[in-house]
């Protein structure tokens, strides 16, 4: 598992300012969010593999702090990724630790997925084209990604990120053909709080990720 602005060719500046409404519509959206808990569902299909690898769990978001993402079926794992880098731990004990300031990927994906889900979506528009759409009369929104370097490119195809108005579904599309789809379930939004467990794992995350 694993980090945006509109950029298309308008002829006027009174076009430009238009086309920017959706894109300031779902990040106030996004922005609202202060915690976030999400049950989900998801589904990667590798190319070399005949059958898709299934999982699911929860994920948690909470500004400020960062983003762990709890996968509780087939097999337990925790991986909290935060400005700092990512740490992944597993049932058997295994942990793996990405610091953001030694691998650039690390980096670029937290801030991305980070960005995103706190609806900071200035923040990656020099890596970035975005196309947004809103539906008119609903929360209904939606956002694709594509990356603008040659060296992104190589690696992500596309990001594909819509809500309602909460994120209900996250598509990765890999260069090599793999894809991943995520699919989350009714959270309480706001009004959910971080537990005890959160804390210390964002804290211990922290401690683990800086000198």
């Amino acid at each position: 598992m694993i980090r945006l602005f509109l950029a298309l060719l308008l002829l006027s500046s009174s076009t430009l300012a238009h086309a920017q409404e959706p894109l300031q519509q779902i990040a106030d959206q996004l922005g609202k969010q202060n915690v976030l808990r999400l049950p989900f569902e998801q589904t990667k299909r590798v190319v070399v593999l005949s059958k898709p690898l299934v999982s699911s769990g929860t994920m948690i978001f909470a500004k400020g702090h960062g983003l762990i993402w709890r996968t509780e079926k087939p097999f337990l794992s925790v991986m909290a990724i935060t400005s700092f880098g990512i740490v992944r731990h597993d049932s058997g004990g295994t942990r793996v630790v990405m610091r953001s300031s030694e691998h650039r990927a690390a980096e670029h994906f937290s801030k991305t997925f980070l960005s995103l889900f706190s609806g900071e979506l200035d923040s990656v528009k020099g890596a970035f084209e975005v196309l947004p759409e809103t539906t008119a009369g609903s929360s209904s929104w939606s956002l694709r990604l594509t990356p603008k370097r040659s060296a992104l490119r190589k690696v992500i195809a596309e990001i594909a990120l819509r809500g309602s108005p909460e994120p209900v579904e996250f598509i990765l599309k890999e260069a090599n053909g793999d894809e991943t789809r995520i699919t989350f379930h009714a959270g309480s939004g706001s009004q959910m709080e971080l537990t005890d467990e959160d804390r210390r794992l964002f804290e211990s995350t922290r401690q683990t990720l800086t000198p």
